[in-house]
């Protein structure tokens, strides 16, 4: 069976995902509450509900990874052997169409999330040390209706506990 055969299915799947992302658990948990209420109501018979959760599971894999099977094709990481001249070149060329090997590390180095505390200069670290230090010490705004001082929420951020639709930044 494949999902096509039922539309329902694919635009709730399709939809789920515009919500949840792509959190795989999410959208898996919900592909098989969908799939089980379909068979309660009778939508779909006992014998094809594995078969439809297996075609909810391939969409879901296909809409997040690109492919059902591109997870399978990735190679397992190779801890502490890294890749021949060969084997970058190769991996460079499918993934940016060049020749032309960066040096190693440089990869790494671009899809670095977050810094390391030791990669933050000393400057860095005292300016923002520095503007907290100013934000804490600095006196809180007042509410422009009531003239009573903001709370902090979070951070920068300061509400009045008597109009809590007015809220400001300061910094």
């Amino acid at each position: 069976m494949s999902l096509e055969y039922y539309p329902l299915i694919t635009s709730a799947l399709y939809s789920a995902i515009s919500t949840y992302g792509k959190d795989r658990t999410s959208l898996r948990v919900f592909a098989q509450d969908l799939i089980a209420s379909l068979n309660r109501k009778g939508v779909i018979p006992n014998e094809e509900v594995e078969e439809a959760l297996n075609s909810a599971y391939e969409y879901i894999d296909r809409e997040i990874y690109g492919s059902s099977s591109q997870r399978e094709r990735e190679e397992p990481r190779r801890y502490g052997q890294p890749r021949t001249e060969e084997e970058r070149l190769e991996r460079h060329y499918e993934r940016y169409g060049t020749t032309e090997l960066p040096p190693r590390g440089t990869g790494l180095q671009e899809s670095s999330v977050s810094q390391t505390p030791t990669s933050i200069s000393l400057s860095k670290q005292r300016e923002f040390e520095r503007k907290l230090l100013e934000a804490k010490s600095r006196p809180p705004p007042y509410c422009p209706i009531c003239h009573q001082p903001m709370k902090r929420v979070i951070g920068n951020v300061y509400q009045c506990p008597r109009h809590p639709t007015q809220t400001t930044t300061i910094g």
